[in-house]
């Protein structure tokens, strides 16, 4: 395992020692590290009041204690379960959230969690990296440089130099997306799929994020994720299809009539990309089909190909 930054180290190591009683070869060895610098995290770690057991040269971290009532395991079951949607590669520090919030659930949630930990470890390791590199660019305030491939345009590659603000999951496609200042061709803010990026790496100029920067007011305008200039769509939606379509209705659509049929007229507002593709509301449009009419389906049909070229 690399060499990661201390503080992301520290947590590391609590998890393992909390995971089993282990030794300060097997944790330098686990953490990419020498016996020595071990040695001087569990001073650190003593010495911030953490009650370390020691078992013959194998060190044990106790777990906390934080006794969940039964609603609030099942909140925090519900929220690893989104998690456990949306995670797309086998990355370790990843599964082991992921355990640490078992240990916080009764049975029989703990146990389904732990077997969705076991599942993850099933999926590629491609792009482990990559989450890797925007945890420590986020906590760290330090630039993030990567290639990134656009959804729509020519489908190559163009190297950015990212300043993270925030990291979001899409409520729409559950895809991780990370929200920052390109400061090498935008300059401006932008939201960039965590998928598209490779070849990630961390500079040495650091960055703090702006105090006036508020995710829940940049992402207002959003269908999903896309937070551009906002866009209203007018929608026609079908009178069979109206108990389905607002069953889960959105935040941003307001009904404006109903019809003598019993079709209903409603206002979408959503974001629209640097192309003016309201690129988060053509897929939850169309899928409705015949149900559902809109600008935006005839515009969908003529950006098709642009749209899959990405």
């Amino acid at each position: 395992m690399r060499t990661t930054s201390r503080a992301l180290r520290f947590r590391t190591l609590e998890d393992l020692l909390v995971e089993a009683p282990r030794s300060a070869a097997d944790l330098a060895r686990m953490l990419g590290v020498s016996v020595r610098t071990v040695q001087r995290d569990l001073d650190a770690l003593a010495d911030l009041g953490h009650t370390l057991e020691k078992r013959g040269r194998r060190y044990h971290l106790a777990p906390s204690s934080t006794a969940l009532n039964p609603v609030e395991a099942l909140a925090v079951h519900s929220a690893t379960r989104l998690l456990v949607h949306h995670t797309r590669v086998n990355e370790r520090h990843y599964r082991s959230a992921l355990t640490k919030l078992s240990r916080q659930l009764p049975q029989p949630a703990r146990r389904f969690l732990e077997a969705s930990v076991a599942d993850i470890e099933t999926l590629s390791s491609e792009g482990s990296r990559t989450l890797d590199m925007v945890a420590q660019a986020w906590f760290d305030g330090r630039v993030l440089r990567f290639d990134y491939a656009a959804p729509i345009g020519s489908g190559r590659p163009h190297p950015y130099e990212l300043e993270v603000y925030f990291f979001e999951i899409s409520p729409m496609n559950l895809a991780p997306y990370v929200i920052g200042y390109e400061r090498s061709y935008f300059h401006a803010v932008r939201t960039l799929r965590l998928d598209r990026m490779a070849h990630a790496r961390l500079l040495d100029e650091r960055y703090a994020v702006p105090d006036d920067f508020d995710p829940h007011a940049h992402l207002a305008s959003a269908w999903g994720i896309v937070a551009g200039k906002p866009l209203e769509v007018r929608v026609r939606i079908r009178a069979t299809a109206t108990r389905h379509v607002l069953g889960r209705r959105h935040r941003s659509l307001r009904i404006d009539a109903t019809t003598d049929e019993g079709d209903v007229i409603a206002t979408i507002t959503c974001g629209q990309d640097k192309h003016g593709v309201p690129i988060d509301l053509l897929p939850w449009v169309m899928q409705w089909g015949p149900a559902m009419s809109s600008d935006v389906q005839a515009y969908a049909l003529w950006r098709r190909p642009a749209l899959r070229s990405g």
